[in-house]
């Protein structure tokens, strides 16, 4: 059974749950403080278990797919602390790292376990719709975004 853990409740982490709400596999929401998750809670309607991956070790232990999408000085953190205690793939929000080395750390860990992959940056979204609505209509032109 597919468990995903969606750790973060800030902006990011509500764009994650619109795609989540639309897939049929159980998920789960941990945020840190309790200010944050009253937040996504009243923003989203959907309830984030307090005390981040530390506080609910459990849940990251049963999880197979773990998001993180966190402020960039906590990603290197969260996602060793994902690659110490599960064997999920992880998904962590760009750039991932904030040093190279930080990068050789994680691709250490991940070596052993499954794969960690750095979201795809949706800052690009609108260049690509800007380019798709420039080529609308040019029959002979084929571009493929897949």
């Amino acid at each position: 059974m597919t468990k995903i853990l969606l750790v973060g409740t800030g902006n990011h982490a509500k764009n994650y749950l619109k795609a989540l709400r639309e897939l049929p596999f159980q998920f789960t929401v941990l945020g840190n403080s309790g200010e944050g998750c009253k937040k996504f809670l009243d923003d989203t309607g959907v309830t984030a278990l307090r005390g981040g991956q530390q506080r609910n070790l459990e849940l990251v232990n049963e999880a197979t797919h773990i998001i993180i999408c966190l402020p960039l000085a906590k990603l290197v953190e969260n996602t060793m602390f994902a690659l110490s205690n599960s064997a999920a793939e992880i998904s962590c929000e760009k750039p991932g790292f904030l040093q190279f080395e930080e990068r050789l750390h994680i691709e250490e860990y991940s070596r052993y376990l499954d794969s960690v992959h750095i979201a795809y940056n949706r800052r690009i979204y609108d260049i690509v719709e800007h380019v798709k609505s420039i080529i609308k209509g040019k029959p002979n032109l084929v571009i493929d975004f897949n």
